[in-house]
């Protein structure tokens, strides 16, 4: 009898079985298969990222496809549960390619300037909001409007703690800081984002609302996942007790 080769084997495994690193090791290895499961595990968690962020539809999928082909050939050497966590952080690279592109494009910005590193906003660049087709909560597509006129990063913590529930550490991991400056992020952006409420003077009613949501949100952040918001925070967080800069309710 022959020998079984080793993809032949890795073939016949059950890739729902194996863990996140496991499957990317075997993609990596060119077991379709495995990229299959392992796509079909995050493909909506990168989707309703760009969703949130870009309103054409086919941008959307050349930059969740691109997300995915930059993954295959990345080095990834944390463990499984870190590995969602390695896919946004691929993603938010990608969306600020898209911005960088965006921007020269329209001449936003000179050859060199890193959009990291400045206020752009996805308001400023002039796309449409795309909040109308991903929430049908009032309340919602409100945040998101106020979202949208913070700096993109700032828009991002906001986006990836309260709708995908990231935990701090996989903040870090995102943004490529220590785990106290993402939490750090995380709170002068609530900060932004209710001052950016309260410049909405259409509907005032749906304005507070809408905070008093936000605040729920918060409330029930701190008690869901309280590394978040840890009253061990590191030095810089300006951070006293249990109240935070800028809380008024």
């Amino acid at each position: 009898m022959s020998r079984m080769t080793s993809r032949a084997r890795s073939s016949m495994l059950d890739s729902s079985m194996l863990d996140d690193r496991k499957l990317l090791q075997l993609w990596q290895a060119g077991d379709r298969k495995a990229g299959e499961e392992l796509y079909n595990r995050h493909h909506e968690t990168v989707l309703r990222f760009f969703m949130r962020l870009v309103y054409d539809t086919s941008e959307v999928q050349a930059l969740v496809s691109d997300t995915f082909m930059t993954l295959l050939k990345s080095a990834f050497r944390g463990q499984s549960p870190q590995l969602r966590a390695f896919i946004l952080g691929i993603a938010r690279n990608k969306l600020f390619e898209y911005i960088r592109s965006k921007k020269r494009r329209e001449r936003l910005v000179e050859p060199g300037v890193d959009p990291h590193d400045d206020d752009i906003t996805m308001d400023s660049l002039g796309t449409p909001d795309p909040a109308a087709f991903v929430e049908v909560n009032a309340e919602r597509r409100l945040l998101l409007k106020a979202m949208r006129r913070l700096p993109v990063d700032a828009q991002l913590v906001l986006i990836l703690v309260f709708w995908e529930d990231m935990t701090r550490s996989e903040l870090a991991e995102i943004f490529g800081v220590p785990v106290g400056t993402a939490t750090s992020r995380l709170r002068l952006a609530r900060e932004k984002v209710h001052k950016q409420l309260l410049s909405f003077e259409e509907n005032p009613e749906l304005v507070e609302t809408t905070r008093t949501t936000f605040a729920q949100w918060w409330d029930d952040l701190k008690t869901r996942a309280a590394d978040l918001v840890a009253d061990d925070a590191e030095p810089g967080d300006d951070e006293t007790g249990d109240a935070e800069p800028g809380d008024d309710e």
